[in-house]
């Protein structure tokens, strides 16, 4: 209905535009900034990583005072949205890195106003 980012909205007076098209319109272009909102940690962690070039879990508790379950659920998130890359750590085979991937880089260093469109690149 919305797809395109050139889409304008129609407004709720004289272009015939409803309430209800503005709420479906507005839930549409925040929706994937509203799933990383809910999940607790979720912009700490970006804000981190684009300080740091990676991080383990432990250091993401440790400087964060985040619980493991919200650090679980932010990297999940985080990488769904393919924001972050896991890669094994050299000095400890269980251990995992995280750092921003290409596309959350982009995300760190843009307004927030363009996010929604950055979150729906599919990076190749």
């Amino acid at each position: 209905m919305f797809g395109s980012d050139c889409e304008a909205m129609p407004l709720c007076s004289e272009e015939g535009g409803s309430l209800e098209d503005y709420d479906a319109f507005a839930s549409h272009r925040i929706r994937e900034v509203s799933i990383i909102d809910r999940s607790t940690g979720s912009l700490q962690i970006l804000l981190h990583l684009s300080d740091n070039e990676s991080c383990s879990k432990y250091s993401l508790r440790k400087e964060l005072s985040l619980s493991q379950d919200a650090i679980e659920n932010s990297l999940s998130i985080l990488t769904k949205f393919d924001l972050i890359t896991c890669t094994e750590d050299r000095n400890f085979p269980f251990a995992k890195r995280m750092k921003l991937s290409e596309k959350g880089m982009k995300l760190v260093e843009a307004s927030l106003t363009d996010w929604p469109n950055i979150l729906r690149i599919k990076l190749e």
